[in-house]
């Protein structure tokens, strides 16, 4: 179990890396750990990288906007807004658009 923990947190360090030498088009959310009751450190939340699309498209689900009316805004395809939400809730690790704006909210990636 040690050595998936420790290519786990190496493979954090990398993708930190690569995030850190970009554009600042992406947003990191980190990795916490807390022990588990067997004594296993279990995620808290996971990595997770959206583009800067991708919170935009977080923003206007927090602002109550509906697939069609991101797509105008943003002036892209409804089915492009729906593969957006459907990255971004991956990322966030939420099962619904009100968790991932929750999540957005708690981690500050939208206010």
């Amino acid at each position: 179990m040690s050595s998936v923990v420790d290519e786990l947190l190496e493979s954090l360090r990398e993708l930190k890396e690569l995030a850190g030498q970009g554009s600042g088009e992406h947003l990191e959310v980190g990795l916490f750990l807390r022990p588990a009751e067997a004594g296993v450190r279990t995620p808290v939340r996971q990595t997770a990288l959206l583009s800067a699309r991708e919170t935009q498209v977080l923003q206007c689900v927090a602002n109550g906007m509906t697939d069609q009316a991101i797509g105008l805004e943003l002036e892209v395809s409804i089915e492009t807004v729906r593969t957006h939400v459907r990255r971004l809730r991956r990322k966030l690790g939420a099962s619904n658009r009100a968790t991932a704006v929750a999540q957005g909210l708690r981690h500050g990636i939208i206010s």
